[in-house]
């Protein structure tokens, strides 16, 4: 679908091709007009998500991207350009289009990069007393011996010798949607040339931003609706578990007790068959009531991502470290006993975080797709310890075991003093 489709279907819109009612009263042609005008507004619905689509798909969407970025690199002489996404639930910000070193990356699409997309605070380069009040717009400067920085933040920017550091806000509106950052080498501290001309393609950035929201939104719709009919076909199997099953075991023991009355009357032989009767009535109905709890778990009542959500605002609560999350909303479906064992994992990891490693900042990421699967990390920035020591971690041995439970693979990144990171990926071909 192009432009100029999208164009000649706006001014289809403007024309109406009802036509008066064969007995010529105002109420008929009143009607048929109003018919006439929801199937070309229902059309013009359809013609215009199909061109978001279009020009919103990945390999499109990419090069729309790539072109800016060059084009702002140019100008400016910028050793690099990103772009971060802004998440107003975890006011975080996290990596997802770079451009450095002649090399444009997407990094929503690429797993190996995928590492870069850590959220982190954006009071950290986006506090007010920031904003450059020469020009008053949302353009100010951060450099890498900045204070406010994280340690962790001042050291990368130092080590890829981002010495200056441009931010603009990317805005729909009044609503943040993310920021675009220029790298220098060198030191800046006035405006830098063609300024001007970055704020324009800025807002194109803006635009992309938004068609690429607009077409998750659609997916995870999409995703939701047949989550909402996995969870309702789960409920439908939990009532006829009870019904059949939990109802059929607990009657066959209510029998063994009504004949047990008659304790006196029934033959030795035929009481112990009934003890059998009543311990194998008892311990079904046991698995059974495990299996229904197992199928619906309240914990994770939403999903896993709601549940995660949860998890990480009791924690907050109840401690003074901050924690910043970023957990996409296009996950795929996942069996129920891997959404479990994630939730576990990810609530083992941050009491340990906050007990045990005395961290004052904890990031939570969770990702995934239907090519890929899930993968879950949390690094802090608390003690770490030594991870070859036969006493190290706590907790981490229940963490091993639980992922193994669902064939996911773990990898530990820890030293004394510089923190610790932990990463759950769980592949769909398990």
């Amino acid at each position: 679908m192009s432009y100029l489709d999208l164009r000649a279907a706006l001014k289809r819109s403007g024309a109406s091709d009802a036509n008066p009612a064969p007995d010529g009263t105002e109420e008929a042609a009143n009607g048929s007009r109003t018919r006439g005008a929801a199937c070309q507004l229902a059309s013009l619905n359809e013609t215009f998500r199909k061109a978001i689509a279009n020009l919103a798909s990945g390999e499109k969407l990419d090069f729309y991207v790539r072109s800016i970025f060059e084009r702002i690199q140019q100008l400016t002489g910028a050793t690099a350009v990103h772009v971060f996404r802004y998440s107003d639930d975890a006011s975080a910000l996290s990596l997802i289009h770079t451009s450095a070193y002649d090399k444009h990356v997407n990094i929503l699409a690429d797993p190996e990069y995928e590492a870069y997309r850590w959220p982190f605070a954006i009071d950290e380069i986006y506090p007010p007393s920031r904003t450059n009040s020469r020009n008053g717009d949302d353009y100010w400067w951060v450099y890498a011996d900045d204070p406010l920085l994280s340690v962790n933040r001042q050291e990368r920017l130092s080590r890829h010798q981002f010495e200056s550091n441009a931010y603009l806000a990317l805005r729909n509106g009044i609503s943040l949607l993310g920021m675009l950052a220029l790298r220098f080498p060198e030191f800046h501290r006035d405006e830098f040339p063609a300024m001007d001309v970055v704020r324009v393609l800025a807002r194109q950035i803006t635009m992309a931003l938004e068609l690429q929201s607009l077409v998750e939104a659609e997916r995870g719709a999409a995703i939701a609706k047949e989550r909402e009919k996995a969870a309702k076909e789960r409920a439908e199997l939990v009532g006829d578990v009870h019904d059949i099953l939990a109802q059929g075991f607990a009657a066959i023991g209510i029998q063994v007790q009504a004949a047990e009355r008659e304790r006196q009357n029934i033959p030795p032989e035929v009481q112990r068959h009934l003890d059998v009767i009543r311990e194998m009535a008892e311990l079904n109905l046991a698995e059974t009531r495990r299996i229904m709890q197992a199928l619906r778990p309240a914990e994770l009542q939403g999903g896993i991502e709601a549940a995660l959500r949860r998890v990480i605002e009791s924690s907050q609560r109840q401690s003074a470290a901050r924690i910043i999350h970023l957990i996409e909303s296009n996950l795929p479906i996942l069996p129920r006993k891997v959404e479990d064992q994630l939730l576990r994992i990810a609530k083992e990891a941050i009491t340990n975080s906050l007990k045990h490693a005395e961290a004052k900042l904890i990031q939570v990421f969770l990702s995934g797709s239907n090519k890929r699967g899930v993968c879950l990390k949390i690094v802090d920035d608390g003690k770490g310890f030594e991870a070859s020591s036969p006493s190290a971690g706590f907790g981490l041995p229940m963490i091993m075991q639980r992922a193994s439970q669902i064939e996911a693979a773990v990898t530990l990144v820890t030293e004394p003093g510089l923190g610790t990171e932990i990463i759950v990926a769980w592949p769909l071909t398990n």
